[in-house]
């Protein structure tokens, strides 16, 4: 089978590379090859080699983890078959401030996909809670509550909630609530300006927002380094024409 002389072929040059998907062009009598591998591999002796033994024109194509999970396919932890699978036709960059702009608690295995990347859909909503950030307090907001102080620590754009930090309690009000009884509340001070405890600059931040090694693994700023090996005409006979040299006038 060629599919296993190529495993074989290519177990000679290396052991870091995973081949997924092979397609032959029989009118231009062509062989492109997908492989995925963590370093970058020079095949350019193996596409010679290979395209003696197939005596076709090979082309080989280093994909990345994404691309090559979407060509693999499988389910997601939501259930559903992947989205690289089904309609994604490009991979934009994913980074671990969108999980923690939805709030999302920063667990490797429950924001990385089975690519080992953070999950796609982190973008799917990321700019409507972005949006809808400017609609809450910023957290450390300090205010009165009633006739008790209060000092914002969450919320929840879901629930459309505020989370308060009243003397030892902690309260969960509906959004509007709030409003309604903090009108001035874009203006309130931050509860590091007032004597207390300081509080936290800017939005909510996520459980475990000390991103460690295998939270900065998950991304990809590259967004898949492709790159292409082709064995042009080489491969093939060229027919080289003889080019005659000019009659010289009277002949």
């Amino acid at each position: 089978m060629p599919s296993a002389r190529l495993m074989r072929k290519s177990a000679t040059t290396t052991s870091t590379s995973s081949w997924f998907r092979r397609f032959y062009f029989f009118r231009s009598n062509k062989m492109k090859i997908y492989f995925s591998s963590d370093n970058r591999v020079d095949f350019r002796e193996l596409v010679k080699d290979l395209a003696h033994l197939f005596h076709a024109r090979i082309e080989l194509r280093q994909i990345g983890v994404r691309d090559a999970a979407g060509m693999v396919g499988g389910f997601g932890l939501c259930g559903q078959e992947l989205c690289c699978s089904r309609f994604l036709k490009g991979f934009d960059p994913i980074t671990i401030k969108m999980a923690k702009d939805q709030n999302l608690a920063l667990n490797p295995s429950k924001i990385s996909g089975c690519c080992g990347r953070l999950l796609c859909c982190l973008k799917y909503e990321h700019q409507n809670y972005v949006d809808s950030q400017r609609h809450y307090p910023r957290m450390g907001t300090a205010g009165r509550q009633g006739d008790r102080n209060y000092k914002v620590i969450g919320y929840n754009i879901i629930k459309e909630s505020v989370s308060l930090q009243v003397e030892n309690q902690i309260l969960e009000i509906p959004l509007e609530e709030f409003k309604r009884s903090n009108p001035d509340w874009r203006n309130a001070p931050r509860f590091s300006q007032m004597s207390g405890p300081q509080g936290n600059s800017g939005r909510p931040e996520a459980p475990g927002s000390d991103l460690d090694e295998s939270l900065v693994e998950l991304e990809d700023p590259s967004n898949e380094d492709i790159r292409s090996l082709e064995e042009g005409r080489s491969s093939r006979p060229q027919n080289h024409r003889k080019h005659k040299p000019p009659r010289s006038e009277g002949q």
